[in-house]
């Protein structure tokens, strides 16, 4: 399955990317599990994932960005300068998003996620294609891949 190539209007503003964030998770839920799409009486009071209310911290050591033809590119070894982390917890739902610099994460030596692999752990890729357009690497089988989790 190839990438799905991203090419952003000249007008974006902060409001529409969060509404095409949200319209694209709706759509793809809808699509890969209807039962995830319907509200449950007991998680109505949960706080849902909120992408407006993302805090960001910018890195104080920016990296240059690769040429898209250099060999640093094509190992696909380099990471972006920052991430997006996010708790949920069963008594609140989803806090606050927050976009750090990148580092490590912080995991208990008994988090369940290191016994029995209990856990999810996922990361959608962004590649830069040889035509300079964004593509998101295979984000249908992403999808499916958590949802059997």
């Amino acid at each position: 399955m190839a990438p799905s190539a991203i090419t952003p209007e000249r007008s974006i503003t902060p409001e529409t990317v969060t509404d095409l964030t949200n319209a694209g998770i709706k759509a793809t839920i809808t699509k890969t599990a209807a039962s995830l799409s319907t509200p449950h009486p007991q998680s109505s009071s949960l706080a849902e994932l909120d992408a407006s209310l993302l805090h960001t911290t910018p890195t104080t050591a920016p990296r240059s960005v690769p040429s898209p033809d250099s060999l640093e590119t094509a190992a696909q070894k380099k990471c972006t300068d920052h991430m997006i982390t996010c708790s949920w917890t069963s008594s609140t739902g989803w806090q606050t998003p927050q976009l750090v610099p990148f580092g490590p994460l912080s995991l208990m030596p008994n988090a369940s996620c290191l016994h029995y692999a209990t856990t999810c752990f996922e990361g959608l890729k962004l590649h830069r294609g040889v035509d300079g357009r964004l593509r998101l690497f295979r984000p249908q089988l992403n999808c499916a891949r958590m949802l059997r989790s």
